[in-house]
């Protein structure tokens, strides 16, 4: 059996992936309402364009795909909402991963 110590540091770590799902919802939430505010969604006044981030390696229906999916799923999980019709999230964050 695990001893005590292992337990404690098993329960911080825990924690603190706890700790990180609450900061990535409210960077999350950040960065929905800086899109809104701008118009840089799509169907916005000045959607994001390809041209608009030629230099992010990415297009601009991967970033979009990214924070739909995003959007859609983490706000259902983070809601306590079910979260159906997933899509391969991998899939769609490795397509816009910087450091791969």
């Amino acid at each position: 059996m695990a001893d005590q110590a292992q337990k404690l540091q098993y329960a911080q770590h825990v924690q603190n992936l706890a700790n990180d799902l609450a900061e990535f919802d409210n960077a999350y939430t950040d960065t929905f309402n800086i899109q809104v505010a701008r118009g840089w969604d799509p169907g916005g006044a000045d959607p994001i364009l390809d041209s608009d981030i030629a230099g992010a390696n990415i297009t601009a229906a991967e970033l979009n795909s990214f924070l739909s999916t995003l959007r859609t799923r983490f706000v259902q999980l983070m809601s306590g909402q079910t979260v159906v019709g997933v899509v391969n999230g991998r899939s769609v964050t490795n397509a816009i991963r910087s450091d791969m």
